[in-house]
């Protein structure tokens, strides 16, 4: 999964569509869409910009993996950690989760 597939997955988790992210970025909205495509090199300061309003860290954009997720299930109080491979089905649990561990 590229930079770009990883906004736009934050993008749409958020339930915003390409030309509002244009709007808060100051930007066209071709221009927002090269940066999901990849035809524009992303800046890291842009970056900054983007995960801010997706409200995750740039390292999570970066670092958001498509082959597996670490993802934590609390059982009475100790944290089991499982490495699973996201499928389509799977990618709500994750959003889930990956909400969870944030919000902590």
């Amino acid at each position: 999964m590229t930079i770009g597939e990883k906004i736009r997955f934050f993008r749409e988790r958020k339930g915003l569509s390409q030309a509002n992210m244009a709007e808060i970025l100051e930007m066209s909205v071709q221009g927002y869409g090269n940066i999901e495509r990849g035809d524009t090199d992303l800046v890291y300061s842009r970056l900054e910009l983007i995960s801010k309003e997706l409200e995750v860290k740039p390292e999570d954009i970066v670092g958001f993996a498509d082959q597996g997720v670490l993802v934590s299930i609390q059982e009475k109080q100790q944290h089991n950690f499982k490495l699973r491979k996201i499928t389509d089905s799977f990618k709500n649990e994750i959003i889930i989760n990956y909400k969870k561990l944030n919000d902590k």
